[in-house]
């Protein structure tokens, strides 16, 4: 089991969202309205926020390139603080940038930072 903490550094905040129905809605000929089918649920969302701290742009972005890199993955489990998160894959990306489209910054000599999201689903 992979530690998320290990893929995403400590400053981390990881949440459970909850599971979302799968229904299928179909039209007939004849039929007025539409017929639903329940196919059960999409499993959990998975939401990891966190900042990025490196002493170079450059790193930051590396890190930032190997964590997109996991969506590419098929699934593993993960924990984090005691809490097991089975068959997850990762399916988006977020870099988090302000309202003049800045992403890193100098927080401190030697010191950038960026903030991210990582949305995954869990697949039972």
């Amino acid at each position: 089991m992979i530690e998320l903490s290990s893929i995403f550094g400590s400053e981390i905040k990881v949440t459970i969202e909850p599971r979302q129905a799968q229904r299928s809605y179909y039209g007939y000929p004849g039929v007025h309205g539409l017929t639903a089918m329940m196919l059960g649920s999409r499993g959990f969302g998975l939401a990891v926020t966190g900042t990025i701290r490196d002493a170079s742009r450059a790193l930051v972005e590396a890190d930032i390139a190997a964590i997109e890199a996991l969506q590419w993955l098929g699934y593993a489990a993960y924990s984090h603080q005691g809490s097991n998160y089975y068959y997850v894959v990762w399916e988006e990306m977020e870099v988090v940038k302000d309202s003049a489209g800045k992403s890193v910054y100098l927080v401190a000599p030697g010191v950038f930072t960026c903030k991210f999201k990582m949305h995954g689903k869990g697949l039972i």
